[in-house]
């Protein structure tokens, strides 16, 4: 539900800032109504909200790195110093801008603040400013409490005590930081000197007891909560796991002859971290020892190399150190190109006369091999012995070929003196048992999905997705890497993966709207669309306009009828002109209708209408019309014209002039005559006024046509005799034949009837006597 309101709440952001920048049609520059922040002073690494309301304008932006805010109204900000944010909206009149200011308090913090020191020995410090960047000053407090360098390393003094060393920011006078140093007998001291790490990267930390006499071990501690974990390696050294939160975090050293002999390292947790190889390393006078420096955080992984003291040897640009002539302990420093506040140091032990072996470190994966190689000097005999110090920590033959155990752990090589067994070197060799942490957040899915353990040198690939509507974002080591690829787990590694809701800030841009004596779509006024919408249109003349309907799209005729594709302001526009309609005065006319009993229709009454109008009429029987009845002829009456003209029962009438419409229902008159024609033609009636009949001679053939006259054809027709007679014979057709009539002087009667499609009869009769 949380995230379906998120959703919601980026649609109407977007709606908003297209209220506020692009939904005026004004014709002037953008107004910016309002520009600032939600807090003018904040903290190092802080965030602050800025906000503005803006008017008119077609685009935004901010400097200092921030870019193109088009479409937004307010964005979260985190200056690294105190900055001065301008915002710039612009349309196609000009441009105007804006200015809020946000202070960055200055803060400083020291990699270590509290330590054991013996007399002389020297430590090298590092602060971290934030806020500025400007540098620091050092300083000790104390009159006789040592001495440091314009860059951080300090000498301490041969009288025990306790002394302070002041880091004053150079950029604001009244911040500092201090550590305090414990020059005593016994001295705790940590290397590396200083380093920075990714979040959850790791660190091989070591430490060095000097001037206990029984016992020269340590127990290791993280100070405060959530500053990380801590796993005790022996031999003084411990593995040291940063939390995946960017920060300042401390590590103690405590010594086990007298516990309240300590060293604190602080450890930074950023972005881009270095870390240098090997920790520490003894070097004979004027040889040489390569190291490596691994960058985390940055796709820029070059360093600048340098020794910390002026008399300290040469190191070139590919890490190769060159030891002085002149014995002592001096420091080796790697910088992030990329990042110049990420650096880290180790100390470098340079002797006379003595054994030293190379490498010095190896990282091996079980099982593999390693040659190491032994330096003596200061004797004639430069054999050695070769020896692994732990049982099962690996095999070594006398030529320092070197076969690591099957068993992951940290073990011991050392080359001793054949002439002077006292004279030795040990290198370090680490068969690591390797992790990678994977957190994989929601709305995102692939492989591996959760922390898993390696061994050193394993090939591991990964691939991650996000969900549909999401950003991904993969970090690995602290650094952005692509969703898919491989890690050789030369050492820990971490993949944090992360999604963002995909937003899309559209243009939204208006569509104006003018129609004249047009009808069709878009309607008149303006309304606004996302940028890439394909708006239709389509116009027709209004009634009572005339040609030509112009339809122009800024300006431009275009059909009446298209699409248009919403990448910009347009104004549309269709008109046409009216006609002008002369009316003329309209004549009423009267139809005058006369509607009789037995019949029905339309009109049906006497109405008027205007001059010219076409009226309809039918007409027909009731179904209560008298049986044998029919629908009359009616008629119109023309003046001048005194006749009267028949017409159909269905028609129309122009009413050029008054008209009349008479409707009647009339009897249907039925009757049958007979003729002595025959059915070929000739007419000689038989029914005349006083006699129904009709003379044959002897052998005479006498033929009889029925005629029918009203009713309502078709007609069906029966011939029959009324008596006795040698002339039985019956016909249905229209005419009766008689053929050879015989010599009979008996008179013989007939009937005839004839039936309409009604139903309805009539009959006629008739005699035939012989002459």
């Amino acid at each position: 539900m949380a995230l379906r309101w998120k959703r919601c709440g980026l649609i109407l952001s977007a709606l908003l800032a297209c209220v506020l920048l692009g939904c005026s049609g004004s014709g002037g520059v953008p107004v910016i109504t309002a520009f600032s922040a939600g807090s003018t002073t904040v903290d190092a690494g802080g965030t602050v909200e800025l906000d503005w309301t803006v008017s008119g304008a077609s685009s935004l932006a901010i400097d200092n790195g921030v870019g193109t805010v088009t479409g937004r109204s307010s964005l979260r900000v985190t200056p690294s110093q105190t900055t001065t944010y301008t915002l710039t909206a612009s349309n196609a009149k000009g441009s105007v801008s804006a200015k809020t200011t946000i202070t960055v308090k200055v803060t400083l913090s020291l990699e270590q603040t509290a330590l054991v020191l013996t007399p002389g020995s020297t430590q090298r410090f590092s602060a971290t400013v934030k806020g500025s960047s400007a540098g620091v000053a050092w300083s000790v407090l104390e009159s006789g409490g040592g001495w440091i360098t314009a860059d951080g390393v300090y000498i301490a003094p041969s009288t025990a005590g306790i002394y302070h060393v002041q880091a004053t920011s150079q950029a604001d006078a009244t911040v500092y930081a201090r550590a305090a140093i414990t020059v005593d007998s016994i001295g705790v001291s940590v290397l590396p000197g200083s380093a920075s790490l990714a979040p959850r990267g790791s660190l091989t930390l070591t430490a060095t007891i000097s001037g206990a006499s029984t016992n020269s071990g340590v127990t290791w501690s993280v100070l405060g909560n959530g500053a990380g974990t801590l796993v005790d390696k022996g031999n003084g050294t411990a593995l040291y796991t940063a939390p995946g939160t960017a920060g300042t975090y401390q590590v103690q050293a405590a010594s086990l002859e007298d516990p309240t002999k300590t060293a604190t390292v602080v450890l930074t947790v950023n972005q881009v971290a270095v870390v240098v190889s090997p920790v520490s390393q003894r070097v004979l006078a004027g040889a040489s020892q390569p190291y490596t420096a691994t960058v985390t955080g940055s796709s820029n992984t070059a360093v600048t190399w340098s020794v910390v003291e002026t008399e300290g040897g040469s190191i070139s640009s590919s890490g190769l150190y060159t030891a002085p002539t002149i014995a002592g302990t001096y420091h080796i420093q790697a910088t992030s190109v990329a990042d110049a506040s990420a650096s880290a140091t180790v100390p470098v032990m340079v002797e006379l006369v003595g054994v030293s072996i190379s490498p010095a470190q190896a990282t091996l994966a079980p099982g593999a091999p390693q040659q190491f190689a032994a330096l003596v000097a200061g004797t004639e005999n430069t054999q050695v012995t070769w020896q692994v110090q732990e049982a099962g920590g690996g095999q070594i033959d006398s030529s320092g070929s070197y076969t690591a155990p099957s068993v992951t752990g940290t073990y011991h090589v050392s080359a001793y003196s054949v002439e002077d067994p006292g004279k030795s070197s040990t290198a370090t060799v680490s068969v690591p048992s390797r992790t990678l942490t994977v957190a994989l957040g929601t709305d995102a899915s692939g492989t591996p999905s959760a922390s898993t353990s390696a061994v050193h040198g394993q090939v591991i690939s990964y691939s991650y997705a996000a969900a549909s509507g999401y950003n991904l974002q993969v970090l690995v080591d602290g650094a952005t890497a692509p969703a898919a690829g491989t890690l050789i787990m030369d050492r820990d590694h971490s993949i944090s993966v992360s999604t963002s809701l995909a937003v899309v800030v559209t243009a939204f841009y208006q569509l104006a709207t003018t129609v004249s004596g047009a009808v069709g779509a878009p309607i008149a006024g303006s309304a606004g669309y996302a940028q890439g919408t394909v708006v239709a249109y389509s116009y027709a003349l209004q009634s009572g306009y005339i040609e030509p309907l112009v339809v122009t799209l800024d300006g431009t005729v275009i059909p009446a009828s298209g699409t248009i594709t919403m990448n910009g302001n347009h104004t549309l526009s269709a008109v046409a002109h009216q006609e002008v309609v002369v009316v003329p005065i309209l004549t009423t006319r009267t139809l005058t209708v006369n509607l009789g009993s037995g019949t029905s229709g339309i009109p049906a009454a006497t109405t008027t209408c205007n001059d010219g109008t076409a009226v309809t009429y039918v007409y027909a029987l009731t179904t209560s019309a008298p049986s044998g009845y029919v629908l009359s002829s009616w008629w119109m009456m023309w003046p001048p014209l005194v006749d009267d003209v028949a017409a159909a029962a269905t028609g129309t009438l122009t009413m050029k002039a008054d008209h009349t419409i008479t409707v009647a229902a009339v009897v249907l008159p039925f009757s049958v005559s007979i003729d002595a024609s025959g059915p070929s033609g000739g007419s000689n009636p038989l029914n005349t006024p006083d006699n129904l009949g009709d003379s044959y001679n002897a052998g005479e053939t006498k033929t009889y046509l029925a005629r029918p006259s009203g009713g309502i054809p078709p007609y069906t027709y029966k011939w029959e005799s009324l008596n006795t007679n040698p002339y039985v014979v019956r016909s249905t057709n229209q005419y009766l034949t008689l053929p050879n009539m015989q010599s009979d002087t008996t008179p013989y009667s007939w009937r005839l009837t004839v039936t309409d499609t009604r139903g309805k009869k009539t009959d006629e009769f008739f005699w035939l006597a012989m002459n």
